[in-house]
């Protein structure tokens, strides 16, 4: 893909009962506008992408910022597909932009994740699928507002910024996801179990 992508940004008002957070107000009020990067993976921001979630708040990816696609963890490509095709394109710019900074805590940078799921028009069984495969597998990170001297307080020296750490894949977190999405009916889900038994064996 190469130049200048306009794409149009559709919003819907669905209610989510259940869900982490509620997504009836939540919306893309901008067009996404990026230029692929050569490396064939990278993409640039031209201008500056907003997402107001449900509380009102304004989440921005600027102007310039670079996203990549891995807040995704990568095992879950396959399933989910690349983090920019599809209707997951504008969320996953959205959650990648916000992990990369980490000014928010990770547990409501996923959740926004979801919330924009659902505005981008992905079904809300596939979007809570989604959003748990990435809560039980993403990064996560401390607290931005912790000191340092807590406990489970890790920030870079440099940067002053909480530290980006990735769960581990093990069995046991496997079968907590299966736990957590045991109702769900959706061959997604059978989908993402299996390839993360693959890549944990």
């Amino acid at each position: 893909m190469g130049g200048v992508t306009r794409v149009a940004l559709v919003a819907l008002l669905l209610a989510s009962t259940g869900s982490p957070s509620r997504a009836e107000q939540s919306h893309f009020p901008d067009p996404l506008i990026v230029r692929a990067l050569e490396d064939g993976r990278s993409l640039r921001l031209e201008r500056a992408f907003r997402f107001v979630d449900s509380r009102g708040s304004i989440w921005v990816a600027p102007k310039g910022a670079i996203v990549n696609g891995a807040s995704i963890p990568r095992v879950l490509w396959s399933v989910i597909g690349s983090p920019f095709a599809g209707k997951h394109r504008d969320a996953s710019v959205i959650h990648d932009y916000h992990v990369e900074v980490r000014q928010r805590s990770w547990q409501r940078v996923h959740e926004v994740f979801y919330e924009g799921l659902l505005a981008s028009g992905v079904g809300r069984t596939r979007a809570l699928l989604m959003w748990r495969a990435v809560h039980h597998f993403g990064p996560r990170w401390s607290n931005p507002n912790c000191n340092a001297i807590e406990r489970d307080c890790v920030l870079n020296s440099q940067t002053g910024r909480p530290i980006l750490q990735m769960p581990p894949l093990t069995r046991e977190a496997l079968a907590d996801f299966s736990r957590d999405t045991a109702n769900f009916d959706d061959p997604l889900r059978q989908e993402i179990r299996d390839a993360l038994k693959s890549a944990i064996e």
